[in-house]
């Protein structure tokens, strides 16, 4: 039988699984009800049903932890919950399935959580085809077979330029490779290499993840585990980790955090993450130079509510208790390509970006800016909102959803406009240095001949805003916080910082609630939030300052 390695990691790693498999044990698996699968098509709502499918793999992982730690005794128990998952009408979810669909192309819907499936049931089958029965290892392999392997050979999947392509890319490969199709992988080697390509060309030269740090890890993590994989069963001839852009985008991974474990918030994106350390490990034996996070922040099972397998197992039999481990993030940066901008010092953290307003997950952000104190964001970027099924909808994301308005970010609403979303919608940098930044946003808005210069001045101890407006009638310069401001004078106190306009402008505050998508299964309730708007008006055209002072 495998085992996992035994050591002090191992061991805290699974430190709850006693008691989480004794509890799995004594109650019934959790049913996926046709009701809740219908939900999003009748409502939009995602939460439902998805908290019973990834309950489901919740348990896989316990039960599969349980058996590689010895206990034969929940051998049974890891057949029922295998068994119970082959039994799934389809392993894709109801919100990549389109609402006409027939019932054979739900089975062979190949999306990111069918493709995942299939890689934690190939590798469990493969690392345990002495445990297992033989009856549950061919139940496996027909159900593979008949929702992956086929499906692909008669018509491989192509899933744009996104991270879509690279964790797809991996179960698919996975599969072959671990129900021993050598042969038959030869037949669809290409597609998969093109669709790797796909993912990588979804990034800009300078390597960063424009759809956010969880998407680099979730995304990026996968396509390191598809390529270790397609490098074994090339025996070596396809090393997609010898391209210089795969090597950036590993570096990007260590800029993430702005302190501690607090990520940077553009796009969809959690504002606190804890980072999968097998997947660093490994690429620190890649990249010797690399730069690993803080070792506090490691994710502990359960910080990801999607219970990925792959990351599971990895986090374990990847980390490697010889590497030195970090205690830092990396400090400035500047990635000219995507344009993302990140500051550190003593007193704070500050990042800002340009951009277009057609990135991978877009939110009409383009000149948007964050700053952290003490772990503390006092101006920030909203992050994500619960997804339901409008808000992958163009025609609504840009109007219903405040996360990706450029209403909700720290931007000038102009002549009562936000910015507009498509790729025209761009910043230009104009200067840049490490204390001052300066881009045009001219074009972000939809307003003919408008000029909008914004510049950051980076002090010890303060950030200055100055915005340079002509063409415009009237301006409101907004900033955002999820923070409760007060006004004091003509100045606004937020967490023990002053927001001030130099023009002496009085604010006005208001706020909206919101539902914040969370990276943590919180049952069915969703988790509401709060942003406020701190609003200063403005005459129109005009150069318009403001300090934060720290």
């Amino acid at each position: 039988m495998n085992r996992f390695p035994d050591n002090a990691h191992t061991e805290e790693y699974l430190k709850d699984f006693q008691t989480l498999a004794d509890e799995y044990a004594g109650k019934p698996i959790t049913v996926l009800p046709y009701s809740k699968f219908r939900l999003y098509a009748d409502t939009g709502s995602r939460i439902e049903y998805e908290n019973d499918y990834f309950d489901r793999r919740r348990r896989l992982d316990v039960m599969f932890g349980m058996v590689m730690r010895g206990r034969e005794k929940y051998i049974p128990h890891l057949e029922d919950i295998i068994c119970a998952i082959c039994d799934e009408h389809t392993w894709a979810l109801p919100a990549h399935i389109s609402s006409d669909a027939d019932p054979e192309s739900e089975v062979t819907r190949i999306d990111l959580f069918a493709s995942e499936t299939a890689f934690a049931l190939s590798e469990i089958r493969n690392l345990l085809k002495d445990t297992l029965s033989n009856k549950v290892c061919e139940i496996i392999k027909y159900e593979i077979m008949r929702r992956i392997i086929n499906p692909y050979m008669t018509l491989p999947s192509k899933w744009g330029k996104n991270n879509w392509s690279a964790v797809c890319s991996a179960g698919v490969t996975a599969s072959f490779y671990y129900l021993g199709l050598k042969c038959e992988f030869e037949k669809i080697k290409d597609s998969i290499i093109s669709s790797l390509n796909d993912f990588l060309d979804s990034y800009t030269e300078d390597g960063c993840c424009l759809e956010g740090p969880l998407y680099w890890s979730y995304g990026f993590g996968y396509f390191v585990y598809g390529c270790d994989l397609l490098r074994k069963i090339t025996c070596g001839a396809i090393d997609m980790f010898a391209l210089n852009k795969v090597k950036k985008i590993a570096e990007f991974g260590t800029y993430l955090y702005l302190s501690e474990n607090f990520t940077i918030p553009f796009s969809d994106a959690p504002h606190q993450m804890n980072y999968n350390v097998g997947l660093y490990h490994y690429l620190k034996k890649e990249y010797p130079d690399l730069v690993l996070p803080d070792i506090r922040y490691q994710a502990k099972f359960g910080d990801e509510s999607r219970f990925r397998f792959a990351d599971f197992y990895r986090n374990i039999v990847w980390y490697d208790e010889n590497i030195t481990q970090g205690n830092a993030s990396r400090q400035s940066a500047d990635f000219t390509d995507s344009q993302w901008f990140i500051r550190k010092n003593p007193e704070y953290s500050f990042c800002a970006k340009g951009g277009h307003n057609a990135e991978p997950h877009n939110h009409n952000d383009v000149g948007s800016f964050a700053v952290v104190r003490n772990g503390i964001f006092l101006l920030d970027d909203l992050g994500w909102p619960e997804y339901d099924g409008g808000y992958f909808n163009p025609d609504l994301r840009y109007k219903k959803y405040i996360c990706s308005m450029s209403e909700g970010h720290s931007l000038p609403i102009i002549n009562g406009l936000g910015q507009s979303a498509g790729r025209q919608y761009a910043a230009k940098i104009l200067s840049l240095s490490e204390n001052e930044i300066t881009l045009d946003l001219s074009a972000a808005y939809e307003i003919p001949g408008l000029k909008l210069h914004r510049t950051y001045s980076l002090g010890e101890k303060n950030i200055t805003v100055t915005d340079k407006i002509s063409g415009c009638k009237t301006v409101t310069e907004r900033f955002i916080s999820r923070i409760s401001p007060k006004i004091l004078n003509d100045s606004v106190l937020i967490n023990g910082a002053y927001l001030r306009s130099r023009q002496h402008i009085i604010p006005v505050l208001s706020f909206e609630k919101y539902i914040q998508r969370s990276i943590c299964i919180t049952g069915s309730e969703p988790l509401e939030s709060t942003a406020y708007f701190i609003d200063f008006e403005c005459q129109g055209d005009g150069i318009y300052s403001f300090d934060l002072i720290i």
